[in-house]
Protein backbone atom coordinates (compact mmCIF):
# COMPACT_ATOMS: atom_id res chain seq x y z
CA UNK A 1 0.00 0.00 0.00
CA UNK A 2 1.08 3.50 -0.70
CA UNK A 3 1.63 6.01 2.00
CA UNK A 4 -0.98 8.68 2.45
CA UNK A 5 0.09 12.05 3.56
CA UNK A 6 -1.80 13.63 6.34
CA UNK A 7 -3.02 17.19 5.69
CA UNK A 8 -1.68 19.91 7.87
CA UNK A 9 -3.96 20.36 10.80
CA UNK A 10 -3.68 23.61 12.58
CA UNK A 11 -4.31 23.62 16.27
CA UNK A 12 -7.49 25.33 17.41
CA UNK A 13 -6.97 28.77 18.80
CA UNK A 14 -9.78 30.86 20.18
CA UNK A 15 -10.64 33.94 18.15
CA UNK A 16 -9.87 37.16 19.99
CA UNK A 17 -12.94 38.84 21.45
CA UNK A 18 -12.44 41.89 19.23
CA UNK A 19 -12.88 39.74 16.12
CA UNK A 20 -15.74 37.66 17.51
CA UNK A 21 -18.23 40.28 18.48
CA UNK A 22 -17.41 43.78 17.34
CA UNK A 23 -18.55 46.59 19.59
CA UNK A 24 -21.27 48.04 17.39
CA UNK A 25 -21.68 51.09 19.61
CA UNK A 26 -18.02 52.00 19.14
CA UNK A 27 -18.27 51.26 15.44
CA UNK A 28 -21.29 53.54 15.09
CA UNK A 29 -19.35 56.30 16.83
CA UNK A 30 -16.64 55.85 14.20
CA UNK A 31 -19.26 55.77 11.44
CA UNK A 32 -20.61 59.07 12.75
CA UNK A 33 -17.16 60.53 12.09
CA UNK A 34 -17.22 59.18 8.52
CA UNK A 35 -15.10 56.03 8.96
CA UNK A 36 -15.82 53.86 5.90
CA UNK A 37 -14.10 50.77 7.32
CA UNK A 38 -16.23 50.98 10.47
CA UNK A 39 -19.35 51.16 8.31
CA UNK A 40 -18.22 48.06 6.38
CA UNK A 41 -18.03 46.20 9.69
CA UNK A 42 -21.43 47.51 10.81
CA UNK A 43 -22.87 46.55 7.44
CA UNK A 44 -21.44 43.03 7.57
CA UNK A 45 -22.84 42.55 11.08
CA UNK A 46 -26.29 44.04 10.59
CA UNK A 47 -27.24 43.58 6.93
CA UNK A 48 -28.65 40.09 7.53
CA UNK A 49 -30.71 40.94 10.61
CA UNK A 50 -31.98 44.15 8.99
CA UNK A 51 -33.10 42.24 5.89
CA UNK A 52 -34.76 39.62 8.11
CA UNK A 53 -36.83 42.17 10.03
CA UNK A 54 -37.85 43.97 6.86
CA UNK A 55 -38.71 40.72 5.09
CA UNK A 56 -41.00 39.66 7.94
CA UNK A 57 -43.00 42.85 7.51
CA UNK A 58 -42.98 43.21 3.71
CA UNK A 59 -42.90 39.58 2.49
CA UNK A 60 -41.69 40.70 -0.96
CA UNK A 61 -37.97 39.94 -1.42
CA UNK A 62 -37.30 42.76 -3.90
CA UNK A 63 -38.95 45.42 -1.75
CA UNK A 64 -37.26 43.97 1.33
CA UNK A 65 -33.83 44.35 -0.28
CA UNK A 66 -34.63 47.92 -1.28
CA UNK A 67 -35.84 48.90 2.19
CA UNK A 68 -32.87 47.15 3.85
CA UNK A 69 -30.50 49.22 1.70
CA UNK A 70 -32.39 52.38 2.63
CA UNK A 71 -32.10 51.46 6.31
CA UNK A 72 -28.36 50.88 6.12
CA UNK A 73 -27.95 54.15 4.25
CA UNK A 74 -29.90 55.86 7.00
CA UNK A 75 -27.59 54.26 9.58
CA UNK A 76 -24.63 55.75 7.70
CA UNK A 77 -26.25 59.19 7.59
CA UNK A 78 -27.62 59.28 11.13
CA UNK A 79 -25.06 57.32 13.14
CA UNK A 80 -24.39 60.43 15.21
CA UNK A 81 -27.94 60.18 16.62
CA UNK A 82 -27.26 56.80 18.21
CA UNK A 83 -27.13 57.01 22.00
CA UNK A 84 -25.64 53.91 23.68
CA UNK A 85 -27.27 54.91 26.96
CA UNK A 86 -30.72 54.29 25.44
CA UNK A 87 -30.07 50.83 24.00
CA UNK A 88 -27.84 48.65 21.88
CA UNK A 89 -26.69 49.54 18.40
CA UNK A 90 -28.39 46.46 16.99
CA UNK A 91 -31.70 47.38 18.63
CA UNK A 92 -31.41 50.95 17.32
CA UNK A 93 -30.73 49.73 13.78
CA UNK A 94 -33.44 47.07 13.82
CA UNK A 95 -35.94 49.62 15.12
CA UNK A 96 -35.13 51.83 12.15
CA UNK A 97 -35.57 48.80 9.88
CA UNK A 98 -38.95 47.90 11.34
CA UNK A 99 -40.22 51.46 11.11
CA UNK A 100 -39.10 51.78 7.49
CA UNK A 101 -40.80 48.50 6.58
CA UNK A 102 -44.06 49.55 8.24
CA UNK A 103 -43.84 52.92 6.45
CA UNK A 104 -43.48 51.08 3.14
CA UNK A 105 -46.56 48.96 3.86
CA UNK A 106 -48.57 52.06 4.76
CA UNK A 107 -47.37 53.83 1.63
CA UNK A 108 -48.36 50.90 -0.57
CA UNK A 109 -51.79 50.68 1.07
CA UNK A 110 -52.38 54.41 0.65
CA UNK A 111 -51.37 54.18 -3.01
CA UNK A 112 -53.77 51.35 -3.70
CA UNK A 113 -56.59 53.23 -1.93
CA UNK A 114 -55.89 56.28 -4.12
CA UNK A 115 -56.00 54.11 -7.23
CA UNK A 116 -59.30 52.58 -6.18
CA UNK A 117 -60.83 56.01 -5.59
CA UNK A 118 -59.57 57.31 -8.94
CA UNK A 119 -60.78 54.31 -10.91
CA UNK A 120 -64.37 54.58 -12.10
CA UNK A 121 -66.83 52.19 -10.55
CA UNK A 122 -67.52 49.25 -12.80
CA UNK A 123 -70.68 49.94 -14.76
CA UNK A 124 -73.37 47.32 -14.87
CA UNK A 125 -75.74 46.87 -17.80
CA UNK A 126 -78.55 48.90 -16.18
CA UNK A 127 -76.27 51.94 -15.78
CA UNK A 128 -75.20 51.74 -19.41
CA UNK A 129 -78.81 51.48 -20.61
CA UNK A 130 -79.85 54.47 -18.49
CA UNK A 131 -76.94 56.48 -19.86
CA UNK A 132 -77.87 55.65 -23.47
CA UNK A 133 -81.52 56.58 -22.93
CA UNK A 134 -80.58 59.85 -21.23
CA UNK A 135 -78.18 60.70 -24.04
CA UNK A 136 -80.81 59.98 -26.69
CA UNK A 137 -83.37 62.12 -24.83
CA UNK A 138 -80.82 64.92 -24.58
CA UNK A 139 -80.14 64.73 -28.31
CA UNK A 140 -83.87 64.79 -29.14
CA UNK A 141 -84.39 67.89 -26.98
CA UNK A 142 -81.46 69.64 -28.67
CA UNK A 143 -82.84 68.82 -32.12
CA UNK A 144 -86.29 70.14 -31.17
CA UNK A 145 -84.84 73.34 -29.74
CA UNK A 146 -82.65 73.81 -32.80
CA UNK A 147 -85.62 73.30 -35.08
CA UNK A 148 -87.72 75.68 -33.01
CA UNK A 149 -85.04 78.36 -33.09
CA UNK A 150 -84.59 77.87 -36.83
CA UNK A 151 -88.30 78.35 -37.46
CA UNK A 152 -88.53 81.44 -35.27
CA UNK A 153 -85.40 82.89 -36.88
CA UNK A 154 -86.90 82.56 -40.33
CA UNK A 155 -90.18 84.17 -39.20
CA UNK A 156 -88.62 87.10 -37.39
CA UNK A 157 -85.40 88.89 -37.92
CA UNK A 158 -84.98 90.03 -34.34
CA UNK A 159 -81.34 90.34 -33.27
CA UNK A 160 -81.76 87.86 -30.41
CA UNK A 161 -82.74 84.92 -32.58
CA UNK A 162 -80.83 85.85 -35.71
CA UNK A 163 -77.49 85.97 -33.89
CA UNK A 164 -77.80 82.46 -32.48
CA UNK A 165 -75.75 79.95 -34.46
CA UNK A 166 -78.10 77.21 -35.51
CA UNK A 167 -77.43 73.84 -36.99
CA UNK A 168 -80.14 73.44 -39.60
CA UNK A 169 -81.15 69.84 -39.80
CA UNK A 170 -84.98 69.96 -39.72
CA UNK A 171 -87.63 71.90 -41.50
CA UNK A 172 -89.84 74.28 -39.52
CA UNK A 173 -92.97 72.38 -40.38
CA UNK A 174 -93.49 68.91 -39.02
CA UNK A 175 -92.65 67.23 -35.84
CA UNK A 176 -89.15 66.17 -34.93
CA UNK A 177 -88.51 62.67 -35.94
CA UNK A 178 -86.41 60.26 -33.91
CA UNK A 179 -83.26 59.09 -35.57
Amino acid sequence: MGSMSRPDIRPWRPVPAAEQDPDLAALLARVARGDHRAFELVYSELAGPVYGVVRQVLRDPAQSEEVAQEVLLEVWRTASRFDPARGSAAAWTLTIAHRRAVDRVRSENAGSRREQKAAPAPADDADVAEFVVATMDHQRVRRCLTASLTCSASRSSSPTTADIPIRRSRSCSGSPSAR
